[in-house]
């Protein structure tokens, strides 16, 4: 029994570890796109850029699904929910606050090194780093984290099948479709706060954590030909971001 245990484990998170590679790779990508501007047009132009801006761009979602279906994963109770939160504060909370405050100190550390007026107030200072003003790649971990602060919630959901399934739809259609996003003004820049159609994703993989085997999960995805991703993640995305 343990070694059956012990080999579904083993299987799901070589496959984890696969996409999550893949995943990375495509995020490289993204940020090397390098063909020009779009009146740039030429072959090399407008093939760099499905890449770049199409394809490439459904490693995010992935990430967002991915980061759902671990956090949910054999979560069978509330206490379950709140170690897992403490735990995400050393692997998620802690790093995006000392990447914020680096590029934050590296602002003024410019501002010092040019003669820039610097006016400095704690609470300034403070909004620089929670809402990552200096390092915008950072909004991933931001939503992460209130995605995180939700667990609790998502949990008291999730023990409905029917209610979740009807609130994972609900989401995909508002979130793909009329890809609302609350956000603020803070020093100067606009910040999302949430993003519905990243946390549609988050929660699909909420979901299959709670309510799909590992191994029909691993099968679905085998059976699927790389077309029909390609086509439905492009898709997505064209009409999410």
């Amino acid at each position: 029994m343990n070694q059956t245990v012990n080999k579904k484990d083993s299987l799901l998170n070589d496959f984890i570890c696969t996409v999550t590679f893949i995943c990375s790779l495509m995020v490289v990508g993204i940020h090397q796109y390098n063909a020009g501007t779009l009146d740039e047009i030429s072959v090399t132009a407008l093939f760099e850029g499905f890449l770049a801006h199409g394809i490439f761009i459904s490693a995010v979602p992935c990430f967002f699904i991915l980061s759902g279906f671990l956090f949910f994963r054999n979560t069978g109770k509330i206490n379950d929910v709140y170690k897992k939160q403490i735990k995400r504060i050393k692997s998620v909370l802690i790093p995006f606050l000392v990447w914020s405050c680096f590029y934050c100190m590296l602002n003024y550390a410019k501002k010092f090194v040019t003669g820039e007026n610097i006016v400095f107030s704690p609470i300034y200072f403070i909004k620089e780093i929670v809402f990552y003003i200096h390092c915008f790649s950072l909004w991933y971990m931001f939503q992460l984290i209130v995605y995180i602060v939700l667990a609790p919630a998502i949990f008291l959901i999730l023990k409905s099948k029917k209610i979740s399934f009807i609130l994972l739809i609900l989401l995909c259609f508002i979130g793909l479709v009329y890809t609302p996003v609350i956000s603020i003004s803070v020093c100067g820049n606009e910040r999302a706060l949430f993003q519905v159609s990243f946390f549609a994703y988050y929660f699909l993989g909420c979901f299959a954590a709670k309510y799909f085997e590992p191994k029909k999960l691993i099968n679905i995805a085998e059976k699927i030909p790389m077309s029909v991703y390609i086509y439905f993640w492009y898709y997505l995305e064209l009409y999410s971001l």
